[in-house]
């Protein structure tokens, strides 16, 4: 029975790295702050000026909550996202050591909508976050240094501040 289910996740996993190989509908700063922020949304949160653009949740995902609250969010870090390779990383995490053993979504229609729709524009950011925030528990450093993170705790802290606002 175990290795059914075991065999289901790999398949699942393997798809979505099939999946994710072949897309590339990547966006970065599509996504300018709510008109009364003052900050221009031009830096990033990275050391290295090589390193990729900030990524953020669009605005009309949220055009729901007033411009305030967006405002905090968007000062918070709240709205901002990973890499694409270092997400990829943190699902590949988040499928393999937790989906497996707590199943709470239904994983393939979660990886349909946010790979197959640009994930800035996933309809759910702070089931994103979280989620993000409970794979990066199981990453290496080699997967989380192109991310532009110098350590673990640091990715960490990040997620969790994103999660927690």
């Amino acid at each position: 029975m175990a290795s059914g289910v075991e065999n289901f996740y790999r398949s699942v996993l393997i798809e979505f790295l099939q999946l994710n190989e072949s897309l590339q509908p990547i966006h970065y700063d599509d996504v300018a702050p709510h008109a009364s922020t003052a900050n221009s949304g031009t830096e990033t949160p990275f050391s290295h000026s090589s390193q990729p653009k900030r990524r953020l949740f669009k605005f009309n995902v949220l055009s729901h909550i007033p411009a305030d609250e967006y405002d905090y969010l968007y000062i918070k870090g709240a709205l901002n996202m990973p890499s694409v390779s270092l997400r990829n990383e943190i699902l590949r995490a988040y499928i393999t050591w937790i989906h497996s053993l707590l199943p709470l979504l239904d994983l393939p229609k979660f990886l349909q909508d946010l790979l197959l729709k640009n994930d800035c524009a996933f309809d759910h950011p702070a089931l994103y976050q979280a989620l993000m925030f409970a794979g990066s528990a199981f990453l290496d450093i080699k997967d989380v240094r192109p991310g532009g993170y110098n350590t673990l705790l640091k990715l960490r802290q990040a997620l969790f501040q994103r999660t927690k606002v």
